[in-house]
């Protein structure tokens, strides 16, 4: 029964895996969110996971749900929780390989996968799936936001004239959602996986016996937390004016923004340049990334601007 299970989950999570993996992925705004990724409408969490765990041969990084019918069950899995999720399309990989070598110890991700498209360009697609333990997580927190390093590949890649694409992801879980139809007998199924098997079994069928094999058709489903934001046209985390520098003019730029709109003044902008700078001029000035810009956001580049000042090496995160 087990190694059943596993030739069902692994062939059909395996498909969702690298389906989704290759598709653009987009960004949270500048840091992590802390909006939870909901389950399905409709669907509630199992709490006995321990069969599910020896299939997936996953300890703590998938959460699995029920909608608890009793005919022709629906499960579905967030198999694969991935964090600083990064997309980039370029039109020569050898290029890339070279500027990516460059950025690699900023980036710190452990390595890309490249498929090649019907127009001979390549997909590279890279993320974070265990945090810094080597333990794989579901949890925000354990990961460090890596939009700006990305963001500095990205720009390197533009120069070197070979990026079509680049869009980030700050999390991002994949998971199948399948059918589980009961009716079909197990055979050699081994004392030790019995009681798993019923557990499980009657999570989704009460009146289910051990014997019965739950088949799964997987589909493709993704959850994001945050929202897209195209890298090729964003600012570092707080350079709102895109000079490549935090500086007391970003600083200004945002009190003033926030005294005018504190005033009562219609159509505030952080700047003069047309829609497309003034959202990526937003985006940069969200610093904690929480979708609004506040005093919080202000306070951070004061902060930011005073540490560099004093000749500190300051940071988002700390």
């Amino acid at each position: 029964m087990m190694k059943k299970w596993k030739r069902i989950l692994v062939s059909a999570l395996a498909v969702t895996t690298a389906a989704a993996s290759v598709s653009s992925m987009s960004a949270g705004a500048v840091a992590f969110y802390s909006t939870s990724l909901e389950p399905p409408k409709g669907y509630t969490e199992l709490d006995d996971k321990s069969f599910l765990a020896g299939a997936t041969n996953y300890s703590d990084a998938y959460t699995v749900y029920t909608d608890g019918k009793a005919e022709s069950a629906n499960l579905y899995i967030f198999e694969h929780y991935a964090f600083n999720n990064t997309g980039i399309l370029v039109s020569d990989l050898d290029t890339f390989e070279k500027v990516y070598a460059e950025n690699q110890a900023a980036l710190g991700f452990g390595g890309y996968s490249k498929i090649q498209d019907s127009d001979k360009n390549w997909l590279i697609s890279m993320c974070d799936e265990k945090n810094a333990d080597g333990v794989n997580s579901k949890n925000p927190a354990d990961f460090e936001n890596k939009r700006d390093a990305v963001l500095k590949l990205t720009r390197d890649l533009q120069k070197a004239g070979v990026l079509l694409q680049s869009t980030y992801h700050a999390v991002c879980a994949m998971g199948a959602e399948g059918n589980y139809y009961n009716g079909i007998w197990v055979k050699n199924v081994e004392e030790s996986e019995k009681d798993a098997v019923l557990r499980l079994a009657r999570t989704v069928d009460s009146d289910a016996e051990v014997g019965l094999e739950y088949l799964m058709s997987a589909a493709e489903s993704t959850q994001t937390s945050g929202e897209p934001v195209d890298l090729t046209a964003a600012y570092y985390t707080g350079d709102v004016d895109n000079d490549e520098a935090i500086t007391s003019s970003d600083l200004y730029a945002v009190m003033q923004y926030l005294a005018w709109k504190g005033s009562g003044k219609e159509a505030v902008t952080l700047t003069t340049d047309g829609e497309a700078a003034e959202a990526a001029a937003l985006d940069a000035a969200d610093v904690n990334g929480d979708g609004k810009i506040d005093t919080t956001d202000m306070y951070m580049i004061l902060k930011y601007c005073a540490e560099k000042g004093a000749g500190l090496t300051p940071s988002w995160t700390e």
